[in-house]
């Protein structure tokens, strides 16, 4: 997993995930999470102190693909 700090609050409206170069290696699916820590920084952010909210439900993937999707497949921020 990785965690990705964004400059400023907001609303998603695409998401692409690559297994262009992963054939026989590629992840099976994936999800998407987020939360709202305001003052939160590299050093003190503790991913298990804050409530994440679903984004993307879990999604399956295939080899070799540029997955692509936006709000209206899925792509969900809540608020």
């Amino acid at each position: 997993w990785c965690v990705l700090q964004l400059g400023v609050p907001g609303h998603p409206e695409r998401l692409e995930v690559d297994t262009l170069h992963f054939k026989g290696n590629y992840p099976e699916s994936f999800t998407l999470e987020g939360c709202y820590a305001p003052g939160a920084d590299r050093a003190s952010f503790d991913p298990s102190s804050v409530q994440w909210a679903p984004l993307m439900p879990r999604t399956r993937l295939t080899a070799s693909a540029m997955h692509s999707f936006d709000a209206s497949q899925g792509l969900s921020v809540g608020g």
